[in-house]
């Protein structure tokens, strides 16, 4: 009796690498905590009520930050033949890929393109918006000059890869 091997979808699945700048996203993780860092500071200097409420607020922010490193941290891109899956230590999203071609947009290196919520120093994470107008999903964790921006159903995906050309292979040889 012979074994099956993975399903076929599986076994198509390339783990891409993301471009990761150490000092950009130190930098950006970094403001986060000096503002929770700030804020217990003054909570433990205000008597009272205000110096409790602005300590759970410091507290809430400093947790805020450790989840965003990690998250940031653990980020994967898996490429398939028909989806996209983005997952780190603390969720996993999906996108099916639609039939579209995939391009590169050229971008100011070290500035925000695409207006995400979460964004800095060159660094872009989230929902945000081409110059078209159109939704996109950013994964930029890099001040790079350039993003390829992949199609899916119902939204698009920019991502900046470690290297383009592997991302550009691994779409299309799946």
């Amino acid at each position: 009796m012979s074994q099956a091997g993975p399903p076929e979808s599986a076994a198509r699945r390339r783990e891409i690498a993301l471009a990761r700048a150490p000092v950009p996203l130190i930098a950006w993780l970094g403001v986060r905590l000096f503002v929770a860092e700030v804020a217990l500071i003054v909570a433990g200097t205000t008597p009272g009520m205000i110096g409790l409420a602005v300590m759970a607020v410091g507290i809430i922010v400093l947790l805020y930050a450790i989840g965003l490193a990690l998250h940031v941290l653990s980020l994967r891109l898996f490429v398939s033949d028909r989806s996209l899956e983005l997952k780190s230590m603390l969720f996993r999203r999906s996108h099916r890929r639609s039939g579209a071609v995939v391009r590169r947009q050229r971008i100011t290196a070290g500035q925000g393109a695409f207006h995400t919520v979460l964004g800095g120093f060159g660094i872009e994470l989230g929902r945000g918006r081409t110059a078209d107008g159109e939704e996109v999903e950013v994964i930029r964790l890099a001040p790079l000059g350039s993003v390829v921006i992949i199609p899916c159903d119902g939204i698009q995906v920019a991502v900046a890869p470690a290297s383009e050309r592997a991302l550009l292979l691994a779409l299309a040889r799946v």
